[in-house]
């Protein structure tokens, strides 16, 4: 039975996690996991399975990714290292709940599309990730086959981590190591500029585009903490897709990029509830 995945760590509670679960089951009925400190599983409104990450067993490879990481701990209350740390929890709470067709999104997306039609899709590889450059994945959305995939994507978490090299250039280097089982999923159609095949070629299998980062940062702005001022219509200088040279538009619940629907949109400025459409 296919799960989505939520994690998070730290003692700080991000209200908005509310607003992404509320967003994903209006849109599709998938079973939700949320990984969270026991403090705060009181905060979490909606209904969903509630795990807290002190009951979680402790792999092998969790010991050595904290014995190894030299990941910067200090950045918002080890920002960098959690964020790397989620897929060691993920993997430890799939192994011991024998999970197969593990979803995750970071917590502050909003699911718009019903994507387990497509799951047939999704299992035609062993993992697929959101790809905005050559060689950064941000895991705004991401798919596991089982345990198997994600015990060697460990392997990678662990060397990079011992390197200082963050979750999103983590995720690119085992795809480039494992081309044969982790996909792309598709970030545009159809573009004015050439980019290479990968991140357009699954558009037809699936039907829908996924959004990295761009879209969110440039609909919503960026997270203030990184620029107080009003940055909507921010144009993300790393992404191969420059929105400002796309087609926008919202019909209905579903917001539309080149008249391809959205699966999700990464609300980097924290600001949920003003993007849902429920």
């Amino acid at each position: 039975m296919p799960t989505l995945v939520l994690v998070h760590i730290g003692s700080h509670f991000p209200e908005y996690i509310n607003d992404c679960i509320r967003q994903i089951q209006h849109s599709t009925d998938i079973s939700i996991h949320v990984l969270i400190s026991s403090e705060h599983r009181d905060k979490i409104v909606p209904a969903v399975e509630i795990f807290p990450l002190e009951d979680i067993p402790i792999s092998d490879k969790r010991q050595e990714f904290e014995r190894n990481s030299s990941l910067d701990s200090s950045f918002r209350n080890g920002f960098w290292k959690f964020a790397m740390m989620r897929f060691f929890y993920i993997y430890d709470h799939v192994v011991a709940h024998q999970l197969d067709d593990i979803f995750h999104i970071e917590n502050d997306n909003l699911i718009y599309v019903d994507f387990m039609p497509k799951l047939s899709v999704f299992q035609s590889k062993s993992m697929w990730c959101v790809m905005d450059a050559a060689d950064r994945c941000i895991p705004s959305f991401l798919y596991f086959k089982n345990h198997n995939i994600l015990r060697l994507l460990l392997h990678t978490c662990i060397s990079c981590a011992a390197r200082q090299v963050n979750d999103m250039y983590a995720l690119s280097e085992f795809k480039r190591q494992r081309p044969d089982l982790v996909g792309t999923l598709p970030i545009i159609m159809n573009y004015c500029d050439p980019i290479h095949p990968d991140f357009y070629q699954h558009a037809d299998d699936f039907g829908f585009l996924f959004d990295a980062a761009a879209v969110g940062q440039y609909i919503g702005g960026v997270d203030p903490r990184n620029d107080s001022r009003d940055s909507i219509g921010f144009i993300n200088e790393t992404c191969v897709v420059k929105c400002n040279k796309v087609h926008l538009e919202w019909m209905g619940e579903h917001l539309y990029i080149n008249h391809m629907p959205l699966v999700n949109l990464h609300i980097h400025s924290k600001d949920l509830k003003r993007w849902t459409r429920i």
